[in-house]
């Protein structure tokens, strides 16, 4: 008969359910993804906080499990454990970090040694001026966000709030503290926002009492969707509008091309214009840097010239009348500093003369009786260009 005392003691390290557990897989364990370099060890020290509680082994560096007597069987347990979890704090740690823990024979007193000189007045101190000088900028919602809740977190490892431990606390001081510190943040948060968020920013701190900061990302985060979607719906019926105003215009064309041999597609594209139908308001066009050869006028070539292959039909006679003053203006400028000093003047037929004498003969009727120079000058000239253009 076996007695309860003479039953055999089973051992902790092979129970899953005891901290002296090791898994085989245990070796190649990472309590962090990246090596702490010295700089931010508060994000450090939280992913090996939650490794360490994930694998149950917390307890090995934060006290609560102590080192047993060295002639106990418990003890052979914990030393493996110990080791495993050394070997997880070199393998974490930056290689001249890892070797000045390398010679310490517990794993608590590493933990110890790391935390110790880290949290700083200089540290909080720098927090707290990044956290006044951020600011939204160029960034999204969820990435300022992001960004500040960092700080604001770091902040809360460096200087936490104090805890009360009293067992029947009734003055709830510590809940008040911890809810005076979520409006502060929330205030940060909304004013360092940019100028387009004023409304829904407004409509947050009007609030009584304030929302939290995770309602306010929320209504920000949808107020932010919403302006996306609206500015893509802009944007493609802006497009769309174009689009149709090019369309009539070109159908426009084809059908006054059908009765005439102009080809205006031709042209509006030779010519490298954007054209817009605005009815009474004219055609608007964007020239390029083209060049004409033949008439020396820019925003087109010669290809597409108007002098060589005709003006258009229909366009319009105010228009074409300005046009083709400009383009003749600019011809005759040409022609009179391209002109040898031997070279003959152009001469007049006999048809020509008469008629050029009847106009002159009208104009000077015309400015004897209003006084005006101006009309007689004109209509030589204009007469001077005709024959310049027909001759």
């Amino acid at each position: 008969m076996v007695t309860e005392s003479s039953s055999p003691q089973i051992d902790p390290s092979s129970d899953p359910s005891t901290p002296y557990y090791v898994h085989p897989s245990d070796s190649q364990f990472r309590i962090a993804n990246e090596k702490f370099n010295g700089s931010g060890f508060n994000d450090w020290k939280r992913s090996v906080i939650i490794s360490l509680s994930s694998k149950n082994k917390l307890g090995f560096i934060d006290g609560s499990i102590s080192k047993p007597e060295i002639n106990t069987g418990l003890y052979k347990c914990w030393f493996r454990v110990n080791s495993t979890i050394i070997s997880w704090f070199i393998q974490a740690l930056d290689t001249h970090i890892a070797r000045s823990i390398l010679y310490f024979d517990s794993a608590q007193e590493i933990w110890t040694n790391l935390q110790f000189g880290q949290t700083t007045g200089a540290q909080i101190f720098s927090l707290q001026q990044q956290i006044a000088e951020i600011q939204q900028g160029t960034d999204s919602i969820s990435l300022f966000y992001t960004k500040i809740k960092m700080l604001w977190d770091e902040l809360d490892a460096a200087s936490p709030l104090p805890i009360c431990s009293c067992d029947k606390c009734t003055c709830q001081v510590i809940r008040r503290i911890h809810t005076m510190q979520e409006e502060n943040r929330l205030i940060q948060f909304l004013m360092k926002l940019r100028p387009e968020f004023n409304n829904v920013r407004g409509n947050i701190m009007i609030q009584a009492p304030l929302p939290t900061i995770s309602m306010a990302y929320r209504l920000l985060m949808q107020e932010e969707r919403h302006k996306e979607v609206y500015q893509a719906n802009h944007v493609t019926d802006d497009a769309s509008a174009f689009l149709a105003n090019k369309r009539r215009f070109l159908d426009s064309s084809n059908n006054a091309g059908n009765n005439s041999s102009w080809n205006y597609n031709r042209f509006s594209s030779g010519n490298n214009q954007i054209i817009r139908s605005g009815g009474s308001q004219g055609n608007y066009m964007r020239r390029s840097n083209l060049f004409c050869d033949h008439c020396k006028i820019k925003g087109h070539t010669k290809e597409n010239c108007w002098k060589i292959h005709g003006y258009p039909p229909d366009i319009k006679d105010k228009w074409k009348g300005k046009r083709v003053a400009n383009m003749v203006q600019e011809d005759l400028n040409q022609s009179s500093t391209s002109i040898e000093p031997n070279q003959a003047a152009p001469q007049f037929t006999a048809e020509q003369y008469s008629k050029l004498m009847s106009l002159l003969e009208h104009n000077k009727a015309e400015t004897s009786e209003k006084h005006d120079n101006t009309a007689f000058v004109a209509g030589m000239i204009a007469y001077y260009l005709l024959i310049m253009i027909l001759g």
